[in-house]
């Protein structure tokens, strides 16, 4: 899951746009309580 936020965050730094699959996954990971409030927050 650190993977991910951490390539998430890269990519939305320099407007760069997900994937489906990145955003999929991101959104079932705070859907699931899988994120800390923080890890939204940077979001």
């Amino acid at each position: 899951m650190r993977d991910l936020i951490q390539n998430v965050l890269k990519k939305l730094t320099v407007r760069e746009d997900l994937t489906a699959n990145e955003s999929y996954r991101l959104i079932n990971a705070i859907k699931n309580d899988e994120l800390s409030d923080v890890q939204i927050a940077g979001f």
